[in-house]
């Protein structure tokens, strides 16, 4: 994953440029070179929620997606119930930008750990290269729109004005996979 700016890029070995290709809008772009067949693949990287504040918490095979909004890809929007933990203390959350199960894996994040959602700007951490574990806080349970903007490498919290009478609702019984 790479934040670039529009123009031309390629390859190089040996100081001699090979597979060359063009970046028409800058921001976040998920590049990965072919090397057999000498193409470059340059898109945009899907996105997921991740989280206490998020319905499946931590687990990063249940995560929920940002869905794209723009025929580019560049802004990807996610709305849904974000919440504070069970025992009133905030959530907490990020975005993750691959899907494997393992932490291991490059992630959106604020600047600074601990930024209540809705403050500050985002930036692109990756594993192995950038250190902390900075996450955004979900002071107040509610309904949110969250709109990222990878051309400007900008996040938007909307917290809605509907109030939820509850946020989260359990099946139990015979007929559910956990039973009783």
């Amino acid at each position: 994953l790479l934040v670039l700016n529009p123009g031309s890029y390629s390859f190089t070995s040996g100081g001699h440029p090979f597979m060359s290709f063009e970046v028409s809008e800058g921001g976040l772009w998920y590049v990965s070179p072919n090397y057999a067949e000498s193409t470059v693949l340059c898109v945009r990287p899907q996105a997921w929620i991740v989280g206490s504040a998020c319905l499946y918490g931590w687990d990063l095979g249940n995560m929920e997606e940002l869905k794209s909004s723009n025929e580019s890809g560049s802004v990807r929007r996610y709305k849904g119930i974000l919440s504070t933990s069970g025992d009133g203390a905030p959530g907490e959350m990020k975005i993750a930008l691959r899907k494997n199960g393992l932490f291991e894996i490059p992630f959106l994040r604020p600047q600074a750990d601990r930024t209540p959602v809705g403050e500050g700007d985002m930036v692109l951490w990756k594993y192995g290269i950038d250190e902390g574990d900075d996450k955004w806080i979900v002071n107040e349970t509610a309904l949110y729109t969250i709109t990222v903007d990878y051309e400007n490498m900008k996040i938007n919290f909307e917290k809605s004005e509907l109030e939820l009478p509850w946020y989260r609702i359990w099946m139990v019984g015979d007929a559910t996979p956990g039973g009783w």
